[in-house]
This record gives C-alpha cells, sequence and structure tokens, in this order.
C-alpha cells in the first residue's frame, strides 16, 4: 500500500509538472501573439544582431534574450519588480521590442526610456511614443507627462516632466497627454506641431507661485522678422506654428495672491495656427490669455482661434480674460466669460494695439469676436483702445473687427471703443468695425464710441442699462457711423438719461432702430428723451425712419438738444420719425 501511495504521488508530480509546462509554453505563445500585434506593414530598419542581445539594463543587471533567425524577439522580458527603473535600452531592431520594452509589468517609472540610445529608436522614431507606453502604433507621436515623471499630486513641482515630455517629441511634435490629476507647474515653453491634450478640466496645470514679475503658465515667446532680405523684404523666422491646448483645465492663484498684471496664464507672442478649445482659465492674476508682443523686435500673431472655453476670474481682481496687443485672423467664439476685471483694467475682451516702447510695427486685423456670454463683469466686456493712433503707428489701419451675436448680461459698460486725434477728419482711416446682432443688458451703459471713424451699429438689442449708447463722449468726435436696426429698450433711467447720447460728431446715420421707454422722467426736468445731443457739436446727421414708443409713459420727448450743442440744422436731417401718443416728435431745444 505504500508503494501505491508514492507512486500515485511520483504520478501527480509528474502530471502536475506537465500541466505547468503546458501552461508556461501557452503563457510564452499567447505574450508573442500579443506583442506582434502592434506590427505594421511599414518597412522596418534591420540591423545585425546576435542571437543573443542585451535588451535593456534593470537596476544596472543586464537582461538578455534570445533572438531567431528572422530577426524577431519572441521571448517574454522580465522584470524585477514594480520598483524598477529602466535605464537603458540598447540593439533593439523591431517594433515589436519597443512595445515590449514600454508593456514591461508595473514598472513604476519609465521616464528614463526617454533618453534611449537604441539604434532601432535613432534610425527611425515613429515609433518612439510606444516606448513611452502609447497603447499602439497608430499613437506613436503621444506621450503621456506620468511616463517623464509627473506626479499630479498638486504638491509636486511637476514643470520639468511637462517641458521633457513637450521637448521629447522634437519638431515632428506630437500630443501631451496630460491625464486627470493636479500638475503644479510654470513657463511651460511650447514648441510647434504640438498638442496638449487633457481628459477634461479634471487634468489642471496649476500655476507654481513665483517671484518673476513676467510670467506664463504656458507660453509661445520666440522668434521674430528678419528684416535683412532682398529689395526690403521681411521674413518670417523661428517663430511657432500649429499649436492645439483642449480639454483642461488652467488654474491660476489670483484667490490666494492677488492681483499681478504680467502674470498670465496663456502667452502668445510671434506665432501662428493656433487652437484653444474646450479650456478652462481660470483664477488668473493677469490675463487669462495675453496675445501679442512685449518687445521690440518686430513679430507677429496670425491665424488665432479659441472656442468653447471659459474664463472665470473667481473675484473680479484680474486684468482681462483676453488681451491683444497684435494679431490677425483671431476668432474668438462660443466661450464664457465672468467675474473678471479689477475696477482700474479694461475687460473681459480687450484689443489694445501696442503702444508703448516705440513699437512700430503692431497689427490689429480681421478680429471676430463672436457668439460668446459675458456676465458679471467688472470693468468692459469688449475694449478697443488704442489710446494714440499716431504714436503707436500701426502697420496699416486697423480694420476688419466684428463684434457678432454676444450677450453681455452685467458690466460697467458693454462694449467701448476709443481711438485719439489731434483731429477727426476724412484723412484718418476708417477702422471698419462692425457690431452686429448683440443683447447688451443690464450695464451701466450698452455701448460707447469715442474717437472712432467708420463704425457700423446694427440690429443690437440694448436693454435695461442707466444710460444709453454714447457717441463722440469726451469731445473726442465719431465720424461714419451707422446706427441701424436698433433696438434701444429701458436705457437712460439716471438723472437726464437717454436712449442715445451725442456729444460730437459728424455723418452720422440713425435709422429704422426702434426706442421703447427710454429716458427718465426726474424731478428737476419732468420730461424723458429718446435721443439727447449735448456739448461738442454734430453735422450730416440723418435721423429718420426711427420708432418711439412708451407704454410706462416715460419718454416725453423724441430728440432733445442741449443749450451747449452746436446743432447744424440745415446739414442734418430729419424725415419720417413715428412716435407714440404723448411723445412730442419735433426736436425740442432749450437755451
Amino acid at each position: 500500500m505504500e508503494l501505491i501511495m508514492k507512486n500515485q504521488n511520483k504520478n501527480k508530480k509528474v502530471i502536475l509538472g506537465i500541466i505547468i509546462s503546458f501552461s508556461f509554453l501557452y503563457l510564452i505563445i499567447m505574450f508573442s501573439s500579443s506583442s506582434t500585434e502592434i506590427n505594421t506593414s511599414e518597412e522596418i530598419p534591420v540591423m545585425e544582431v546576435s542571437e543573443s542581445t542585451i535588451l535593456y539594463k534593470i537596476d544596472d543587471k543586464e537582461i538578455n534574450n534570445s533572438i531567431d533567425d528572422s530577426g524577431t524577439y519572441e521571448g517574454i522580458i522580465e522584470n524585477s519588480g514594480a520598483d524598477s527603473e529602466i535605464d537603458s535600452i540598447t540593439n533593439n531592431i523591431s517594433p515589436v521590442i519597443v512595445a515590449d520594452v514600454a508593456n514591461v509589468a508595473n514598472v513604476a517609472n519609465v521616464a528614463n526610456v526617454a533618453k534611449i540610445e537604441s539604434p532601432f529608436i535613432s534610425i527611425d522614431k515613429k515609433y518612439r511614443a510606444v516606448a513611452l507606453g502609447a497603447s499602439d502604433l497608430s499613437e506613436r507621436n503621444k506621450v503621456n507627462i506620468v511616463a517623464f515623471g509627473a506626479k499630479g499630486d498638486g504638491i509636486t513641482d511637476d514643470t520639468k516632466s511637462i517641458q521633457d515630455a513637450i521637448d521629447f517629441l522634437g519638431d515632428e511634435g506630437g500630443i501631451v497627454y496630460i491625464p486627470k490629476g493636479n500638475y503644479l507647474c510654470n513657463n511651460i515653453k511650447l514648441k510647434s506641431n504640438i498638442s496638449i491634450i487633457g481628459d477634461g478640466w479634471n487634468s489642471v496645470l496649476q500655476q507654481k507661485v513665483e517671484e518673476h514679475k513676467f510670467q506664463s503658465l504656458l507660453g509661445i515667446n520666440q522668434g521674430g522678422i528678419d528684416t535683412n532680405q532682398p529689395n526690403g523684404n521681411k521674413k518670417l523666422v523661428g517663430s511657432i506654428q500649429n499649436v492645439e491646448i483642449k480639454n483642461l483645465k488652467l488654474q491660476g492663484t489670483v484667490d490666494s495672491e492677488g492681483f499681478s498684471e504680467w502674470v498670465h496664464l496663456l502667452s502668445l507672442n510671434s506665432c501662428s495656427n493656433i487652437l484653444v478649445d474646450t479650456v478652462m482659465f481660470e483664477g488668473f492674476r493677469g490675463d487669462g490669455i495675453f496675445i501679442g508682443v512685449e518687445s521690440k523686435k518686430e513679430r507677429h500673431v496670425s491665424n488665432v482661434t479659441i472656442r468653447n472655453s471659459q474664463f472665470d476670474g473667481i473675484n473680479k481682481d484680474n486684468r482681462n480674460g483676453i488681451s491683444i496687443l497684435d494679431g490677425s485672423d483671431i476668432l474668438i467664439e462660443n466661450n464664457k466669460f465672468k467675474r473678471i476685471s479689477r475696477s482700474d483694467m479694461p475687460g473681459a475682451i480687450c484689443i489694445e494695439p501696442n503702444h508703448k516702447n516705440s513699437i512700430e510695427w503692431t497689427i490689429i486685423k480681421d478680429i471676430t469676436i463672436k457668439n460668446n456670454y459675458f456676465n458679471d463683469i467688472g470693468t468692459i466686456g469688449i475694449v478697443y483702445y488704442n489710446p494714440n493712433y499716431l504714436s503707436t503707428m500701426l502697420l496699416g489701419p486697423t480694420e476688419g473687427i466684428v463684434i457678432e451675436g454676444n450677450v453681455i448680461d452685467g458690466a460697467y459698460i458693454g462694449i467701448h471703443l476709443t481711438q485719439a486725434y489731434e483731429v477727426m477728419n476724412d484723412s484718418i482711416p476708417k477702422l471698419n468695425i462692425n457690431i452686429l446682432k448683440n443683447t447688451i443688458k443690464n450695464c451701466f451703459a450698452p455701448i460707447q464710441a469715442q474717437g472712432i471713424r467708420g463704425l457700423n451699429i446694427q440690429e443690437n438689442l440694448l436693454q435695461n442699462c442707466n444710460s444709453g449708447l454714447g457717441l463722440g463722449l469726451g469731445g473726442k468726435k465719431v465720424l461714419d457711423v451707422n446706427v441701424v436696426g436698433n433696438s434701444f429698450v429701458k436705457l437712460g433711467h439716471t438723472e437726464d438719461g437717454a436712449g442715445l447720447l451725442i456729444n460730437n460728431a459728424s455723418s452720422v446715420t440713425i435709422t429704422k432702430n426702434t426706442f421703447e421707454d427710454c429716458g427718465v422722467v426726474s424731478k428737476k426736468s419732468k420730461e424723458g428723451f429718446a435721443i439727447i445731443f449735448y456739448g461738442g457739436g454734430s453735422d450730416n446727421m440723418i435721423i429718420e425712419k426711427n420708432s418711439v414708443t412708451s407704454p410706462s409713459n416715460i419718454t416725453t420727448h423724441f430728440i432733445y438738444v442741449a443749450p451747449n450743442h452746436k446743432f447744424n440744422s440745415v446739414a442734418n436731417k430729419y424725415n419720417d420719425n413715428k412716435t407714440g401718443s404723448f411723445i412730442t416728435s419735433k426736436i425740442v431745444k432749450k437755451y
């Protein structure tokens, strides 16, 4: 019986050994099959290697694996533990090997894979992302910042890890993936052909607090114009092109650190073909996005699209949501702006040609601000501000600015446009600014324009503001302005307020507008006006085919000309306007 038991135990061990052997063989076959799945039909560089080739080192220990006659590695990569670090890779000859190395199980830190000195990698970099953990060769130009050591814990400084990921992709570029986490960093330098893509707004780049005056969480700041070209031509050199930033949050520190005018979340200098899509800009101390230049070296920004994003200043202790000092072909579309701008700063979006440092080459051209929503803005929703055109010396006049389809609900001024000229006449170039189909409400004033030539204000709804639309305020004359087809509803509900205020203007057409309950019946005047002319003077005005009603009996007169206004009755035309009951249609003058 004892002998039988021994034989049975011996047989069991043999059977068990056979089962283990077959299981081990099955695992080898499965591993080899899964590894070879990433092979592509693309031609792969082939090198002569020995039958036994060192693939990599772990903890300075060489790991040897065999390669068959076809040059394909079919073995199982060994791993010395979860905390191992891949130090180097040598002599790998196929993408299978690259994938095997990248997929070593449980390797906590594979950042040093970026330092590969492999002949295969140096011959063809198209498989480099696979070496950094991309799922397959179709994502060969995608790298994960975690593979470069980024922690995303909100405590560790991840600046170097993120910059290493960007630099690793080189001139060819690719995708830098930001997984969910809070990555503390600052002054990351973007490069051409790079896409920074997160996993939604839980992928956070948190701006690190530093003492430098000029800071940017992400930035482009290089390149310029080579003027030493034949026949005086210019050539753009060294500028960054083709950059995308998508699906993540850029987080500032205004809530803890307060206002700082030159600390931005994103700076774009000397670049073109830039896309910002579905990005949250939150708590910026200076600007959410700074577009332009702060240099005496000529360089420009062009072809920028900012869409589907949000700008939240948190506490209105910031500069601007977006600043544009230089730019052409810029589209700002379908974004939300809220709680932005302290009382001494411009506003949510500011177009402000650089007038400092004797810069004589700024471009402001073809800028579209469309279908955005603004709420609770500390100063102005949209600003065009050129304090001194003659000293700024733009490369050609500003032109092609379109502000269309936006909703501004709550700001001191909805839209403000200003330029300064010693004299306003026909020699001044037209700006060709179009303000179209916007809704502006619950502001102190909906629109103000001064020192502007070439302005079209058309089909806007202006509603429930303390003051009215203002033209030529402060004595800065406006010229060649059309105010057509707008709805003025409940504007000017302050002392001596009105729906439309005109101070200093020439060649202005006011036609086909509707005025409803505009002006105020004050204790002082007992009268309310849709339009007031005051101070300054006006000529070549056309006021016709407008409609004035007042269901609440607020408006008593259509037009009032103040004693201090020079109203040219001969040059000004007033025809075919309609007024409701108890509203005086004639122009009222008081002396």
